[in-house]
């Protein structure tokens, strides 16, 4: 069977990369999920749905620095959340900013 769109099956993921792709991407979820809810709206606007930092300004009548610190935080939790599981399995149980008791 020959592939289409020019595509070589060399190039298609193996069944092992799929299983990471989609972990990671269940992963990535619930650390959003466990943002404050600016932090989680600055981060879905700007890297989801590709706002620019303008428009996100503007919605949130926040300053440009203000949405720095924020999406900034947002990537810095997300990011931790993700060295985490991978080096250890274990997904991140708390929200950002809180301590685990």
């Amino acid at each position: 069977m020959r592939a289409t769109g020019g595509s070589s099956p060399n190039a298609w993921p193996t069944p092992e990369q799929e299983m990471l792709a989609g972990e990671t991407r269940r992963q990535v979820t619930l650390a959003l999920e466990r943002l404050p809810e600016r932090q989680r709206a600055v981060i879905t606007l700007r890297d989801v749905q590709g706002y620019t930092s303008e428009e996100v300004c503007a919605i949130f009548e926040i300053s440009a620095a203000n949405q720095r610190v924020l999406l900034h935080r947002a990537r810095a939790y997300v990011r931790g959340a993700l060295e985490t599981y991978f080096a250890t399995g274990e997904a991140v149980h708390q929200r950002n900013g809180e301590a685990e008791s």
